[in-house]
């Protein structure tokens, strides 16, 4: 996932959260829907760069890989760093 601009993010964030095809991929327990492990780690992952970008700390180009540990591979400019999500 490669983010060029303040609005890239913004826009993923809007998608994710609000995309119908979340809801399909909820599962029903019992009364409530859970959400599978993977899109609550990308929403986590979209709360943490939107908290960034509103300090005016993130920059662009930045790159964004799913991995299984770490959770996310982030590549802002010359810098990588893993995220865990826990």
């Amino acid at each position: 996932m490669e983010f060029n601009s303040p609005e890239d993010v913004i826009q993923f964030a809007k998608n994710l959260k609000g995309d119908a095809s979340l809801i399909d991929a909820d599962i029903k327990v019992g009364k409530k829907k859970k959400r599978p492990k993977e899109m609550k780690e990308w929403i986590c992952i979209t709360e943490y760069l939107l908290a960034i970008l509103w300090r005016g700390k993130l920059t662009f180009p930045l790159a964004i890989q799913k991995t299984e540990q770490p959770d996310f591979i982030i590549c802002e400019g010359s810098t990588n760093f893993g995220v865990e999500v826990t």
